[in-house]
């Protein structure tokens, strides 16, 4: 089916898995377009759908339940669907390929965005980490931190952190719920590349160059333009989660 929609691939990924480093490689080095975290709630970037629902009056009135942050899973959400549709449906601009970044709690929360993406045949990169537990350990660091882009080694590579088990369980369990979730729905899908984040830095020039072949991009000057971002922290964990022994004992002892 020919896509009639204003993006061409999506990096769907739960997040803390490398997809910042992989779409500001592709932003660097290729012609495409990227606008990385358009559905983030909290994003009021130009592109982002909270500027789009704030373009009108009516937008305004059909997004007010995205806006209050209602879990938005059911049978019939007509105002959401319509707004995601006309969103998703807004050429600006399809002489360049265009991509975005969708996290699986998103994909999970709003699933008429999947439905519009699978229907219209969008390619999908779909960006996990099999260290699941540092991926949660480095998204709670964020949290507090306040600092989402590894952009510069850490001016305190001593300083540790303490998380709620509580917490940290919490998350493991919605990842595993929305990994499920997003899987099932994919199951015959085939415009789909998948990777994790230990093998796109295993071997990160074999990784980019299979994405460029699988989103049809080239190199502007066959030439990769690294990122100034850093790799995710990869310590061990012991070395900077003040209450790890804490945790890993609490997860074994309430099932997931």
């Amino acid at each position: 089916m020919k896509n009639k929609l204003k993006y061409d691939f999506v990096v769907l990924t739960p997040g803390r898995a490398g997809s910042n480093h992989l779409m500001y490689t592709l932003k660097k080095s290729t012609d495409a377009l990227i606008d990385f975290e358009i559905f983030n709630q909290v994003s009021w970037e130009e592109e982002s759908f909270n500027v789009f629902i704030n373009q009108s009056i009516q937008n305004k009135t059909f997004g007010f339940l995205f806006n209050r942050n209602i879990i938005s899973r059911v049978k019939f959400n007509i105002p959401l669907e319509y707004l995601i549709r006309k969103f998703l449906f807004n050429h600006s601009n399809k002489n360049q390929i265009r991509g975005f970044r969708l996290t699986f709690e998103q994909a999970y929360r709003y699933p008429y965005v999947l439905k519009y993406l699978v229907k219209n045949n969008i390619k999908i990169i779909f960006l996990d980490r099999e260290d699941s537990l540092s991926m949660i350990f480095s998204l709670l660091k964020a949290r507090k931190t306040l600092n989402y882009l590894t952009d510069k080694v850490d001016e305190e590579p001593q300083k540790t952190f303490k998380f709620s088990p509580l917490t940290v369980l919490q998350h493991l369990v919605n990842y595993k719920k929305e990994k499920k979730y997003l899987e099932n729905q994919l199951i015959q899908y085939s415009s789909i590349y998948k990777l994790t984040y230990e093998s796109l830095f295993s071997d990160y020039e074999k990784e980019y160059s299979n994405i460029l072949s699988f989103l049809s991009l080239v190199n502007k000057d066959n030439k990769i333009h690294y990122t100034a971002l850093k790799k995710i922290n990869d310590q061990p964990l012991k070395k900077w989660v003040e209450n790890y022994d804490e945790i890993i004992t609490y997860i074994k002892h309430n099932p997931h």
